[in-house]
């Protein structure tokens, strides 16, 4: 399952309740924020990282005045093409905004 994830921290407890070992998360918009490796929700999501392949979208990094080298490790960096990929690699398709 694809994970389309565009909510702030607080429902971040919500949504790894509902996430699978090896789905696939794609982090856009605002929530991009919350991987930088500054970050408070370091700690927790090291411990997902571990279970499920992690994307980001290159633009909304960007947009938000942060570089890939900023972000916690283990997180993809990836462009509009790579993500109509991973729609079209996923039969189910689960969005968190």
């Amino acid at each position: 399952m694809l994970h389309i994830i565009e909510i702030n921290r607080v429902e971040h407890q919500i949504l790894f309740k509902r996430i699978a070992v090896d789905d696939s998360l794609l982090w856009v918009g605002n929530s991009v924020l919350s991987l930088a490796k500054a970050a408070d929700t370091v700690k927790v999501f090291n411990t997902y990282l571990k279970t499920q392949r992690w994307y980001v979208l290159e633009d909304d990094l960007q947009r938000r005045g942060l570089l890939a080298e900023e972000i916690i490790a283990g997180v993809t960096v990836i462009n509009y093409q790579a993500f109509v990929n991973l729609t079209l690699e996923h039969s189910v398709i689960q969005s968190w905004n």
